[in-house]
């Protein structure tokens, strides 16, 4: 069958973003060593960002971002690649692929990119800050598959497309009502930079106008003369942010937050800020009270310091709530603390401690930040500290959590079918076993706890792909056949309640273990489609029913007689094919008289019969009452 090729629209979006992904990667390791970057003012700076697209020069076009804002991204991404060095993440990611590895070169060859046109139109907001808008002219990709090296060119081998792509498209087109695009500079240390953080906001709020055909004129608000000053230290300043964000929540207008925070997101809030008004979600805001607000000094990173909560009491609707360094207390004074462990799980059991996710090295805190000369609370930055701590958290388990690859985890022993074992739970709520089976059958977990299973059919080479994933078990549910080999079976304790009370107060330190047996399983007999048996009344002569035997039963088909009832004679048992065919077929008879729970003998192989069961004599008078039950039971 020809595979359908994927359209050209789709292939530029895919390649763009693939462009851009590399561009990051790349970025993010040289960008360190740019000595020198911005520019000397916003027209520069909108030229800059034209000649490093033309050019496909990443060191410059990085250059050109804000430093806070790169500084704060670095850090998490830097984060993000010791983590996955120092757990063997790629060595995890190479088990779950079949193909070759990928060859990691980064290189833009084969995609031009042009961006051509009139010079943007500046407009000065402040001293420090500028509108860029880029209202006409145009922007030209052209890819050649054959020419692209490294990522790219697995990408364009994988589509199977390998035609040269063209497309052009109009930068007004970009914007909402044909207005273009508009990039926000920001100044820093007597340079020009662009920052993404308020180009973003001010994308959202034009698009935002546009959308509300009653909004009109400029959806932008305005800078103050001066900026507030901020504390003498860390502690002052997470202080006056706590202070300021209560202002802001209990009169529902985030400008209010705006004289706390950091130079460059103050500037967000007062620029922006009104959007949140003019959506309608401060409609409603809680109404917070402010009691004591106390925090110690925190670890000092150059113009960077963390500010630690020792006591903060925040109240609503008679309710309070105080806040110190691992712990929140609320009104019946019971305390829910940090556990040293950001994990959480992806499927929502409700295990998780979702606070310490939101933890600086294990303590409730802020990030502050030195500018002039004072202290101010940074939302950027204390979201960054809080990524870089949170993934510094993860054990290389729970890691594997999120990446759905606990597969991949070295196994901890082998299961023998029928076999009950004793199996401990890692860091991230999970056991990894093997088991070999020698022919195919049906299999059923069996424990002491709530687990679920999921089952992985090992490839070569010990590959386990998405392909390789057999079913899902849960406990005495039987919903896996499977074929003779050898398989990887992730046991997952998290479903369990004893796993989700124990994490949620012991944090990564804590230890569960269960029984477990993976058994083999026969499906049970069945008389008209039930496990119950059925009841046999005479009353009108004969009755008919179905008798379904799975394979390999060990199970017996017995009728039996109520205590106390006078059988009148014999029972015959004529037996059919699934359509009720009994021409050719067996029949044979079972006394009541002698024995209350005569065994049926019939052929117990696998398949569907039907039986016709009636006296084989006596007045039929004799037979109403006696009503005998008709079922399936072991020997």
């Amino acid at each position: 069958m020809q595979r359908k090729k994927p359209s050209k629209k789709l292939i530029v979006i895919s390649s763009i973003v693939l462009v851009v992904l590399a561009a990051a990667i790349a970025g993010f390791f040289i960008v360190q060593n740019i000595l020198r970057g911005g520019a000397a003012s916003p027209e520069e700076a909108a030229q800059k960002i034209a000649s490093s697209i033309n050019g496909k020069d990443l060191v410059s076009l990085y250059g050109m971002i804000a430093p806070r804002e790169r500084d704060a991204v670095m850090r998490v991404t830097d984060q993000v690649q010791k983590t996955f060095k120092d757990q063997g993440i790629a060595e995890a990611i190479a088990k779950t692929t079949s193909e070759a590895p990928v060859d990691s070169e980064l290189s833009l060859d084969g995609v031009d990119i042009s961006v051509s046109g009139a010079p943007p139109v500046v407009t000065k907001i402040s001293d420090d800050y500028a509108l860029v808008r880029y209202g006409s002219g145009e922007i030209t990709m052209t890819v050649r598959p054959q020419e692209t090296k490294g990522v790219l060119r697995a990408g364009f081998e994988s589509n199977g497309n390998m035609e040269v792509i063209q497309e052009t498209q109009f930068i007004a087109e970009l914007g909402p009502n044909k207005t273009g695009i508009t990039l926000v500079a920001s100044k820093s240390g007597g340079r020009w930079y662009v920052s993404p953080m308020l180009s973003a906001l001010d994308a959202a709020g034009a698009w935002s106008q546009y959308a509300d055909s009653n909004e009109s004129g400029d959806f932008r608000g305005y800078l103050p003369d001066e900026f507030s000053p901020g504390g003498s230290n860390p502690e002052t300043a997470a202080a006056n942010g706590v202070s300021a964000l209560v202002d802001a929540v209990t009169q529902g207008d985030p400008r209010l937050l705006a004289p706390a925070l950091a130079k460059d997101e103050a500037t967000a809030l007062y620029l922006y800020g009104g959007l949140w008004n003019s959506s309608g979600a401060s409609y409603g805001a809680p109404q917070l009270t402010l009691g004591d607000v106390n925090f110690t000094a925190g670890p000092v990173m150059g113009n960077r310091a963390h500010a630690i909560a020792k006591n903060v009491s925040l109240g609503s609707d008679g309710g309070r709530a105080v806040i110190t360094e691992k712990c929140i207390e609320d009104s019946q004074n019971t305390q829910t603390c940090l556990n040293g462990s950001g994990f959480f799980d992806v499927d929502g059991s409700g295990m998780e401690n979702a606070m310490s996710v939101a933890s600086i090295d294990g303590k409730f805190g802020l990030t502050t930040v030195k500018e002039d000369g004072v202290w101010k609370v940074s939302l950027l930055d204390t979201t960054a500290d809080m990524a870089s701590s949170w993934l510094k958290s993860l054990t290389p388990e729970q890691t594997l959590v999120f990446l759905g690859m606990e597969r991949t985890t070295a196994s901890g022993g082998e299961l023998q079918l029928g076999a009950t074992s004793s199996v401990e739970f890692n860091s991230a709520g999970y056991a990894v076993r093997t088991m070999n089976l020698d022919e195919r059958q049906k299999v059923v977990l069996r424990s002491d706890e709530t687990l679920t299973v999921s089952v992985h059919a090992e490839g070569a080479g010990g590959k386990l792909t998405q392909d390789d994933f057999r079913c899902n078990l849960s406990r005495d549910y039987a919903g896996c056949e499977l074929d003779p080999g050898r398989y990887v079976l992730v046991l997952d304790a998290k479903p369990s309640g004893s796993w989700a009370n124990g994490f949620r107060e012991g944090g990564n330190g804590f230890t569960m273990s269960a029984d477990v047996a993976i058994e083999r399983h026969v499906d049970p007999p069945l008389i008209d489609g039930s496990t119950e048996g059925r009841q046999v009344s005479f009353g009108y002569g004969l009755e008919n029913v179905r008798v379904e035997i799975p394979e390999k039963t060990n199970k017996k088909l017995f009728l039996e007689f109520p205590d106390g009832v006078t059988v009148p004679g014999p029972v015959t048992f004529t037996v059919g094919d699934e359509n009720w065919n009994t021409e050719g077929d067996r029949e044979f008879t079972v006394d009541g008289r002698k024995a209350s729970r005569p065994e049926i003998p019939l052929p117990m192989e696998a398949g569907g019969f039907t039986l016709t069961i009636a006296p084989a004599e006596g007045d039929m008078d004799a037979w109403w009452g006696v009503d005998p039950r008709l079922f399936f039971a072991d020997e």
